[in-house]
């Protein structure tokens, strides 16, 4: 019987891998430098300092503050002209406590870099209409030639005679020079300020008779109209309704009074157009330098000046309220 062969083949045992042939050449060193690399260029001088400033720099300018405006007549600083500037004077001379700092540049009205109770009653005439402007408030007019007409004055008014402070014109030069004088420096506050100028002007200028008895005429007949003597009569226009009118009248806090409190009644005197009862009050104008009207209890104007002029009134003006529940008020000429 035939052998059977078997299909399978032996395997045979792999062939034994083979080395890398081996290299033909050794490789080569990378290159050696021919020259040592040189280094940076050493800095044949060292670098130089900024240069020092030969001066020390100067601080900016402080910006200045613009000079603070003047408004004549402002004491308190509130921005009008009223009858609580004059009140706020007379307290800073009278030495009572101001609710704030009374402003001395408004309050120098004339000019002579001091507040005085001069500049008090240089508003309260700037109040009341005879005076259109303070003397620091613009200078006087000035030229060679005087001419009366040029500052207001009425050459045709005459000379009124005893009630006015100065006296008449005397005959001469010497003599009416004399009055002019006499009258510059006593009765400067009563005329009006171009008056004033107007006499000053022709005085310090040597003028002839007739123009100086022009201003000083003018003149006097403006001061007889203002000139209150020993006494003033004040005024109360009673347009709060009071029962009656009391005027308490001081030379201060804690100085002269007319009377204990609430002062004089007031004598009734007539009654005006809008129905108000008007009342009167003649004070000694060297004593007092405030009063305060009331309804002889507690309610009360607010402490006002008094008059340096004749006929001198007062009146409660609602537009400018109450202080503390007191009445605050202005002024009229009474007539």
């Amino acid at each position: 019987m035939p052998q059977r062969t078997s299909l399978l083949v032996e395997p045979t045992d792999p062939p034994a891998p083979t080395d890398p042939p081996e290299p033909t050449q050794a490789p080569t060193a990378p290159p050696v430098p021919t020259q040592a690399p040189t280094d940076p260029p050493v800095p044949t001088q060292a670098p130089t300092d900024p240069p020092v400033p030969t001066q020390a720099p100067t601080d900016p300018p402080v910006p200045t503050e613009p000079p603070a405006e003047i408004v004549y007549g402002d004491a308190d600083d509130d921005g009008d002209i009223s009858v609580l500037d004059v009140t706020y004077i007379q307290r800073f001379e009278a030495n009572i406590a101001l609710p704030s700092p009374l402003n001395e540049l408004n309050s120098d009205v004339d000019g002579d870099e001091d507040v005085t109770i001069i500049d008090a009653t240089l508003i309260q005439r700037f109040l009341a209409g005879i005076i259109k402007i303070f003397p620091a408030g613009e200078p006087a007019s000035t030229g060679s030639g005087f001419d009366p007409a040029a500052v207001g004055v009425d050459c045709d008014i005459a000379v009124v005679g005893a009630e006015v402070g100065p006296e008449p014109a005397g005959a001469d030069l010497s003599t009416l020079r004399s009055q002019v004088n006499d009258a510059l420096n006593k009765y400067w506050l009563l005329a009006s300020y171009d008056q004033y100028q107007a006499m000053k002007k022709a005085y310090r200028q040597n003028a002839d008779y007739d123009t100086l008895n022009t201003a000083y005429t003018a003149f006097n007949a403006v001061v007889s109209s203002f000139y209150p003597g020993d006494t003033v009569d004040i005024y109360f226009s009673n347009n709060i309704g009071w029962s009656d009118v009391y005027a308490y009248c001081t030379a201060g806090h804690g100085k002269e009074k007319n009377a204990s409190w609430p002062g004089v009644k007031m004598t009734y005197v007539t009654t005006n157009n809008y129905g108000e009862k008007i009342y009167k009050y003649s004070v000694p104008t060297s004593k007092y330098i405030f009063v305060i009207f009331n309804n002889g209890s507690s309610s009360q104007t607010i402490d006002l000046p008094l008059g340096s002029v004749k006929n001198q009134g007062y009146y409660y003006d609602s537009g400018l309220g109450r202080d503390s529940g007191k009445y605050r008020c202005l002024y009229y000429k009474y007539s």
